[in-house]
């Protein structure tokens, strides 16, 4: 195997260098004291565990100084550790077991490769996955303390695991310099199961490039890394079970949940203290835990109709936390009233005019039905656009058209078992009717947009891009359309009582239609709001065009970096962006292995080159080790502005602003 071919070299070069120039004298490695065949492994045993060799194929990773490769060491670590996880009656499986990639494909994608990883934990719902690596620090090449990196979102399990392995590593390289830390990397965000990232020891450290050159060090490493994991199992991982309810519907809307707990170690009881019932995210306090180890809890207040999910987590005495245990279910109270409210009560009667017909469904608690209950509408004339409706938010709605004979017809809705009528006249109204039909450049109709006149907004547009008005004067009329991400069109026209006037109107997308329903997170960098003026203005730009920004925090105090890399990660963005105001820097900096994070630099400091308005010093494109940058799950960047920024806001937002389109527009 390569990795031992390389061991070999290293170590007959290392003796060679050392006996005959005496530039190094070798320090062999302690030998293994470690006697598996004496050690109570049960605890493992059908335990799935996968061990990812960090790196691979063409991802080399770090390199020691005498040339000694991440990927290798790694590598070395993970085959001794599958050996002792195997021996110990554990199904262990090696994400890669040679120098290559785990994705298979022809082309070589690094996003595509981790997934890879992850995923194969994932297919094989593995109770536990780990990433084995070895860190660089070039600017501080004596550095050698140990780094276990847990599941940013999971600070149950994962972090337990972080902890043991974390002991079982210090004792074993005898290193007594190390700690755990929250970790966004891909690998592990994207795990199902609990997950580490080990940064055993730095291989930028010549000394200890030395080490990892010889099997004993790895073959210790790899003990380390056995010890914390059973260490970790023999403390007893705490089970949530038959949580109820779980995938099914109800329409009692305060219904009862309930769970059994199980410590999972012998006499180790549950800490009750411990106990954490959240309900739709939400967290309660007011639950049953019973002598048998049950929980039992109801709302104190009645549910919406729609899917909610409940979650529960535990702690045993030995200090191992359950892992959270979730189940959704659904509230679905029955329809109990319905109402029929037609836009225009009398419409034409030519065969063409038509009217919007609402339908309101609420259950006996007078709230909205869930979505997608199912609604019958009849008439006895004219021409409904459909009579099988669903609901959203408690609303459906039908397009009727007119028959040409003078008449009054009835409207009839049903849902479930409740029924209403209404009526509607086909006669000459007393009214001018306007209807808009409201579309796209590409012919698409659209939501969402408003019909204004005399600056009051009179009207929305449906899913059909439809919206209707009317008024008691005749005479010309102006209306504006306007819709988020799109230029506003300004309507003249002429209405007349009696009749409807329909008009047809085509929105054209602001810059192509770039940020359209794109997700921008803008974070104000460090913990004060000095930035806060220039984002407030790059909101409304961003919004204007049609993006859909997020701000990772507004009032003081400032969020923790762990918890707006949290929030981001819930918002799954576009793009991150952090902005800081500093005295004189002007820089974007990005994470190395991102190509659109770079991109997105790049672009803004050759906005801010280009545009010399505010006579800006030289930007300079950055690879940044920022914690918020390296662990967002998407491409991120900070951007350093010099404090006379906040004078030429305009300016500085403008180049942002373009770099963003650039950026979206070559992605």
């Amino acid at each position: 195997m390569v990795i031992k071919r390389h061991l070999a070299i290293s170590l007959l070069l290392s003796a060679l260098c050392g006996f005959v120039c005496g530039c190094i004298k070798p320090s062999w490695p302690p030998p293994s004291t470690l006697k598996i065949n004496q050690i109570e492994t049960g605890p493992l045993r059908g335990k799935t565990i996968v061990i990812d060799p960090g790196h691979g194929g063409p991802e080399h990773g770090a390199l020691g100084p005498q040339g000694l490769q991440e990927a290798e060491a790694n590598l070395g670590v993970a085959l001794y550790l599958w050996g002792l996880l195997k021996y110990a009656g554990v199904n262990a499986l090696l994400t890669r077991s040679a120098d290559t990639s785990v994705d298979t494909s022809a082309v070589f994608s690094l996003e595509k490769d981790l997934d890879a990883r992850s995923a194969m934990a994932n297919q094989n719902n593995a109770d536990l996955f780990i990433s084995i690596h070895h860190n660089a620090d070039i600017n501080r090449r004596n550095r050698n303390d140990i780094q276990i990196y847990y599941k940013m979102s999971d600070t149950g399990p994962s972090r337990d695991i972080a902890k043991n392995i974390l002991q079982g590593l210090r004792k074993k390289l005898n290193v007594s310099e190390g700690n755990i830390y929250t970790g966004n990397y891909r690998v592990l965000r994207t795990s199902t199961a609990a997950a580490i990232l080990g940064e055993s020891s730095f291989i930028s450290n010549k000394r200890n490039e030395d080490k990892l050159s010889y099997q004993r060090t790895l073959q210790l490493e790899a003990e380390g890394y056995f010890d914390g994991i059973l260490s970790y199992y023999q403390k007893g991982v705490p089970v949530i079970a038959d949580l109820y309810p779980d995938n099914i519907t109800l329409t009692f809307p305060r219904p009862e949940i309930k769970a059994r707990i199980i410590s999972g170690a012998g006499n180790n009881r549950v800490d009750s203290a411990s106990i954490a019932l959240k309900l739709d995210g939400k967290r309660y306090s007011s639950f049953f835990f019973n002598h048998d180890s049950t929980i039992a809890f109801i709302p104190p207040e009645p549910l919406e109709n729609g899917q909610h999910t409940v979650c529960i987590t535990a702690k045993n005495r030995a200090g191992n936390n359950s892992p959270e245990t979730c189940s959704s279910f659904t509230l679905s109270a029955p329809p109990s009233s319905v109402e029929i409210k037609p836009v225009f009560p009398v419409i034409p009667p030519d065969g063409v005019s038509s009217t919007a017909i609402d339908v309101s469904v609420l259950d006996y608690l007078k709230r909205p039905v869930i979505d997608g209950t199912p609604v019958t509408l009849t008439t006895t004339g004219g021409r409904l656009s459909a009579s099988a409706l669903l609901t959203r938010g408690g609303h459906a709605r039908a397009i009727l058209t007119s028959g040409t004979e003078t008449r009054a017809v009835i409207l009839s809705a049903t849902a479930g078992t409740i029924r209403t009528k209404t009526s509607i006249k086909f006669a000459i109204p007393e009214e001018a009717l306007f209807l808009a039909t409201i579309r796209g450049s590409a012919g698409n109709p659209l939501a969402g947009a408003e019909l204004i006149s005399n600056g009051q907004q009179i009207a929305v547009s449906d899913e059909r891009g439809l919206a209707f008005a009317g008024t008691m004067s005749s005479g010309s009329a102006i209306y504006t359309i306007s819709k988020k991400g799109f230029l506003p069109v300004t309507l003249k026209t002429v209405l007349s009582k009696g009749t409807m006037i329909r008009e047809n109107i085509i929105l054209n997308q602001i810059d192509g239609g770039i940020l359209l329903n794109k997700k921008i997170i803008i974070d104000q960098a460090g913990f004060t709001k000095k930035s806060l003026p220039i984002i407030t203005e790059l909101r409304k730009k961003i919004e204007y065009a049609g993006g859909t920004v997020f701000l990772t925090w507004e009032n003081e105090p400032a969020p923790s970096f762990k918890e707006r890399i949290l929030i981001a990660s819930g918002i799954k963005a576009d793009l991150f962006i952090s902005i800081e105001i500093t005295r004189r820097e002007l820089s974007s900096g990005y994470y190395h292995k991102s190509a659109v994070g770079k991109l997105l630099s790049e672009n803004m400091c050759q906005e801010f080159e280009n545009n010399r308005d505010g006579k800006w010093k030289k930007c300079t494109p950055l690879i940044s080790e920022h914690f918020l940058v390296i662990q967002t799950a998407m491409p991120a960047v900070w951007i350093r502005l010099p404090q006379n920024a906040l004078q030429k806001s305009s300016a500085a937002v403008s180049n942002i602003y373009q770099a963003l389109l650039n950026t979206l527009n070559n992605r």
